[in-house]
């Protein structure tokens, strides 16, 4: 078992977008899913060891001279089910292309089909950007997959059998009293 305190890390906490995006670098990676403090209260047991997720980043410039990161995440987070309370691993798979900009005054000479990410004074978090991603690619209602919706029985009220509805019934009684 790895703990994710002493799982070793092979990427810089920050990088400079405009910096690496020169330099056509890459990097890759597991985050821990406790290292993902925004994802509090979203996750079942975040302190266990078996959430994580991994990432490559691709930093590069367009033609335009924007610097672009195409991040690509695969993993596991723990979350209940909806359906069953059941604690179970979601899967997290996705891939985004961004646009780096220093400031939101930079939002207005990008594309309109670009995807913007704002960072302020050239420095990008790593963890951030991993964690940014995640929580857009949560389910809104979380389902363990392979499970059967639940059918509901409180408050269903069964119409009674024909016999039974004479025989509920005061009405129904007094009538065969007057038959006989």
């Amino acid at each position: 078992m790895i703990y994710w305190w002493a799982m070793s890390r092979d990427f810089p906490d920050w990088i400079d977008p405009d910096r690496a995006a020169q330099g056509e670098r890459a990097y890759s990676g597991r985050v821990p899913v406790a290292w993902m403090k925004r994802l509090d209260g979203l996750l079942a047991e975040p302190e266990r060891d078996d959430g994580w997720i991994d990432f490559t980043l691709r930093v590069w410039k367009d033609d335009q001279k924007h610097p672009r990161l195409d991040l690509r995440l695969d993993g596991r987070v723990p979350m209940t089910c909806q359906r069953t309370l059941e604690r179970y691993l979601q899967p997290i798979e996705g891939r985004s292309d961004l646009t780096v900009v220093e400031s939101e005054a930079g939002l207005s000479v990008l594309p309109d089909d670009a995807e913007p990410k704002v960072c302020p004074g050239g420095r990008l978090q790593i963890v951030e950007l991993v964690e940014d991603e995640v929580l857009l690619l949560l389910p809104v209602v979380p389902i363990k997959p392979g499970s059967e919706p639940v059918e509901a029985t409180a408050g269903r009220i069964d119409p009674p059998d024909d016999e039974d509805k004479h025989a509920s019934s005061p009405f129904a009684a007094l009538e065969e009293l007057k038959k006989r």
